[in-house]
């Protein structure tokens, strides 16, 4: 996404053909991707943006969401609701769904219960022929849809995040697809806890934040706020 939703109600209006695009798929991840992006350009922005936009991150989503919310069709209340839904930090959050009182019967049932989400299968991949390792974790929504985020770590690099994306399956699936087609002495697979999930990412962020020049890709910093979301959801029961 090359627009900046940070310069007025121009741009925000500018991305409603894509939000329609995206929320008529019927796909949660779509509209959950989409948001993560719209998210991470105002929360991570290159480094020749405006350090201050950034720090009025908070600002910013409280008017994307408003404005969203405001335009009042399904899918823009919808893209307002994933982007209120997915902010890490429960009191931002709040705040954000303040201004959508009353869209709840309006939204998919799984964004309606996007609260009820669990973290499922978290899991450490480590390439043993070199320094890379992948940390994944699904996601189970209410209506049990499942996706699966990788964040790929660079040890070459001091640990930094060389790479994300989000992945429309199940970590089950990706590893039967790892194991069939990698042998058994080249890849380690553990299975972590939620916090050491967690933690093993939070060490990789603090590397990858102060690195002068990051890695970015299609997908990353993109997919970094809905990654961040994740991590706060309880484990699924087994």
């Amino acid at each position: 996404m090359a627009d900046d939703p940070t310069q007025g109600d121009d741009s925000l209006d500018e991305l409603l053909g894509v939000i329609d695009t995206y929320a008529a798929t019927g796909k949660p991840l779509d509209l959950l991707g989409l948001a993560s992006s719209a998210t991470a350009i105002v929360r991570h922005p290159g480094r020749d943006v405006d350090p201050l936009k950034a720090l009025l991150h908070e600002q910013v989503l409280e008017a994307m969401v408003d404005r969203y919310a405001e335009i009042g069709s399904a899918s823009s209340v919808a893209f307002a609701a994933t982007l209120a839904g997915i902010a890490a930090d429960p009191v931002l959050r709040g705040r954000l769904r303040s201004g959508l009182d009353g869209t709840e019967a309006e939204l998919p049932g799984w964004l309606a219960a996007l609260d009820d989400a669990r973290l499922e299968q978290p899991t450490l991949v480590r390439d043993l022929l070199d320094a890379d390792e992948w940390l994944l974790a699904g996601v189970r929504l209410a209506d049990d849809g499942r996706f699966t985020f990788r964040i790929e770590v660079d040890h070459d690099a001091d640990g930094l995040v060389a790479d994300g994306v989000l992945m429309g399956m199940t970590v089950e699936a990706i590893l039967d697809r790892l194991r069939a087609t990698a042998p058994e002495d080249e890849v380690l697979i553990t299975e972590l806890t939620p916090s050491e999930l967690a933690g093993r990412y939070a060490e990789a962020i603090a590397v990858t934040d102060a690195a002068p020049d990051p890695p970015r890709s299609d997908t990353w910093p993109g997919c970094r706020p809905l990654v961040e979301w994740a991590l706060t959801l309880p484990l699924a029961p087994s």
